[in-house]
């Protein structure tokens, strides 16, 4: 604007509706977010002499554009692993100017730098976008996401750790089990890459099944090959793994695999089989006789495995965890481990195995447990094995005592190390441990007799002895000067 013939040529400005639009003293205008029509007048500041002023006039349409922000997708949260990072660009936009970024809460847990939000540490973070364009009047456009962030990690358990498999084997026995936690949302079998060091040896393919990864494996040839299982997560491996024998199944045994194939092995006369792992019970309560009877002429090879946690709660008298061996029947080169033999009330006759007769034998064997069950008056015929008859135990290691349970000074009262009542047949070459202070019988006879294989009981040294095992079955057990021995597995040298 400019003013002609005046001494002073400044102007006044105003404007007809400033809630549409102002304008300073210099003239300049300002909108302020509303549509409509205001008009800015320059009013000259000297008259022509008869009070007269000069003046011009702009009319100045408005119309309000806000600034539009958008949240990609509408998402306004995300899970982040620790070290990885977001691009901003990808998460947020804007119609006019930049997008400014500020961490509200959880600095400690994502960081800004480079266009990018980065994952720093495990927790909660918020972050807050704001415009860099704004109006008087008009606060500056926001929008807040929430970011998780997780240290990336992958919990996997294989059921198992070492199996011996036979070529040609089927069944259960051919699958390896593996949980994962975290399970992916949409879980798949490639979740997991299963791999054999030697697949001349055993090769593994995967799969899944009700929640659970399976590695299922083809036995080849006679050797040892590692089975591993891995979950990548960003870039990080985890791992669990599984040692395989793949031996020569010369018997035609059958595997076991499981406490529920363990249960029913016993069905079949003449039949041979094996542990193709560890078994283990734990959380089984088991309160009457699980296996029924090894038949006749049938026979169980543990090959060095254990069956683990076995807890009875026997509610009558003459059970077992195994109720009986009979007719030449075998079960030898098994840990029998931490197990609890016990009974709701004072129960006369129980055992880990509860009853040998009929020319079987149960040879080369560890049993470790406690037996809590309480006898009925004085005569408690518990033991790891219940009642032997016409039968034969020998190179057995029996570590029983009484857990918590405070001896009766009448050692017939208490519980048996080895054998509850051994009316007759052979003990030979067997040790136990006297972890009773000389409150337990070994093995003692029928009725009240007294003990019947008090050679039985070692000192710790004598345990530790190479010279106290003489004549057992080196290529069973493994026995050194200052050792406990122990039974030999296809991983010992």
């Amino acid at each position: 604007v400019t003013v002609s013939n005046a001494s002073d040529e400044s102007v006044t400005w105003s404007s007809s509706d400033e809630t549409v639009a102002t304008v300073d003293e210099n003239g300049v205008v300002t909108t302020h977010g509303k549509d409509g029509v205001a008009t800015i007048t320059a009013t000259s500041i000297d008259d022509d002499g008869n009070g007269n002023y000069s003046s011009a006039q702009c009319e100045v349409t408005v119309k309000y554009v806000p600034v539009v922000m958008t949240l990609t997708d509408d998402k306004s949260s995300y899970d982040m692993f620790s070290e990885t990072a977001l691009v901003i660009a990808d998460v947020v936009s804007v119609s006019k100017g930049e997008v400014e970024v500020t961490i509200v809460e959880g600095e400690e847990v994502v960081a800004v730098a480079d266009g990018k939000i980065k994952a720093v540490g495990a927790g909660t973070a918020t972050v807050r976008f704001t415009s860099s364009v704004s109006y008087d009047d008009v606060e500056a456009v926001t929008a807040d996401i929430t970011i998780s962030v997780v240290v990336p990690q992958a919990d996997l358990a294989i059921d198992v750790s070492r199996r011996s498999i036979h070529v040609g084997v089927t069944g259960a026995a051919t699958l390896l089990n593996v949980t994962l936690d975290p399970m992916p949302s949409d879980p798949a079998a490639d979740d997991i890459v299963w791999t054999s060091s030697d697949e001349s040896v055993v090769s593994v393919v995967g799969g899944l099944g009700d929640g659970v990864y399976t590695g299922k494996l083809t036995a080849k040839k006679i050797g040892k090959a590692t089975i591993t299982a891995t979950r990548t997560i960003e870039g990080v491996d985890y791992t669990v793994t599984c040692e395989i024998e793949v031996f020569d199944n010369k018997t035609g045994a059958r595997p076991i695999v499981t406490p529920e194939e363990f249960q029913n092995f016993t069905s079949v006369t003449n039949t041979s089989w094996y542990l193709a792992n560890d078994i283990d019970f734990a959380g089984i309560t088991i309160t009457s006789s699980y296996v029924s009877k090894l038949m006749i002429a049938s026979k169980l090879d543990g090959r060095g495995y254990a069956v683990k946690n076995v807890t009875t709660r026997f509610d009558k008298a003459e059970q077992g965890f195994i109720q009986m061996l009979d007719g030449a029947s075998v079960i030898e080169n098994i840990n029998f481990v931490n197990f609890d033999l016990g009974a709701e009330d004072n129960i006369m006759y129980g055992g880990l195995i509860y009853n040998m007769n009929g020319g079987s034998t149960l040879r080369n064997c560890y049993f470790e447990g406690i037996i809590s069950a309480k006898g009925n008056g004085n005569e408690a015929y518990f033991g790891a094995i219940g009642v032997q008859w016409n039968a034969t135990v020998e190179n057995c290691v029996f570590n029983v005592g009484m857990g918590d349970r405070t001896p009766s000074d009448n050692k017939n009262a208490n519980p048996r190390t080895m054998i509850g009542r051994w009316i007759m047949g052979n003990v030979k070459n067997c040790v136990s441990y006297d972890i009773s202070g000389g409150k337990m019988f070994a093995a003692p006879g029928d009725g009240a007799s007294g003990e019947k294989y008090a050679e039985a009981f070692k000192t710790d040294e004598e345990l530790k002895t190479a010279a106290t095992y003489d004549g057992w079955n080196t290529d069973v057990w493994v026995i050194a000067d200052g050792e406990y021995p122990r039974l030999r597995t296809a991983w010992d040298e």
